[in-house]
Order: C-alpha cells, then sequence, then structure tokens
C-alpha cells in the first residue's frame, strides 16, 4: 500500500515501479492414477492418468531406469492430455511420473509406475 504523503507519487514519478500486493498461489493438485500400458508401436509406453482440474497447465513427464531415483529424472516431453505415448524404448525396464506445471509452479509428483520393455 502507497502511504498518504506521497512517497507513491514520488516513486512512480521518478521511473520507480510501486510494488503491487503479493498474488496468492495455490498449490497445483498432484497427478493421480498414473498408469502404464504397451503402446502401439513396438517398444513404446502408453502413460494415461486422471486430468487435472486446473485448465491452462502442461503435464510434465519424467523418466528414470534407477528403482529408487537416486541418479535422477530425466524429463520425458511435456503435454497437455491426459495421456502420453513414450515411443523407441531400448529393453529395459523404466520408471515414470508425472506433475502438473502452471508457469513456475509445479504441483507434487505422481506416484512411480514401472514398465518393461522387451526386445
Amino acid at each position: 500500500m502507497i502511504a498518504a504523503d506521497g512517497v507513491g507519487t514520488y516513486i512512480t514519478a521518478h521511473g520507480y515501479d510501486v510494488v503491487q500486493p503479493a498474488t496468492h498461489v495455490t498449490s497445483l493438485p498432484q497427478v493421480m492414477n498414473l498408469h502404464a500400458s504397451s503402446g502401439d508401436p513396438e517398444r513404446s509406453v502408453h502413460l494415461n492418468w486422471n486430468t487435472s482440474v486446473v485448465t491452462g497447465v502442461n503435464n510434465v513427464i519424467e523418466s528414470t531406469i534407477d528403482p529408487l531415483g537416486k541418479t535422477g529424472f530425466t524429463q520425458t516431453d511435456t503435454c497437455t492430455a491426459s495421456h502420453y505415448t513414450v515411443l523407441n524404448l531400448a529393453p529395459g525396464t523404466y520408471w515414470f511420473r508425472v506433475a502438473v506445471r502452471k508457469g513456475k509452479v509445479q504441483g507434487a509428483w505422481s506416484d512411480t509406475v514401472r514398465f518393461t520393455v522387451t526386445a
């Protein structure tokens, strides 16, 4: 709030911005019910989950080959839909997770889901 003594007017007159009140940001919902199934074509996995009720969000998809995630997750892609197909996976076992992101705010990660690609 600007003081009644004209400080805000002085600041604005000299080319400085007047600080506006902060906007309250609520946390984004956690992605729920993440499932993995064999995709089409071969060596792909189809992921689907419950859709967020928040509009204008992206879903961030990450994967790892480490079951505990100690080596870190790698961002696979982002999408606006509540499903995604990861293509051309090498044979092996993968763990996937998804989170909702809107701008710089991100919700909690979903539980991880495991999927094994066979040769």
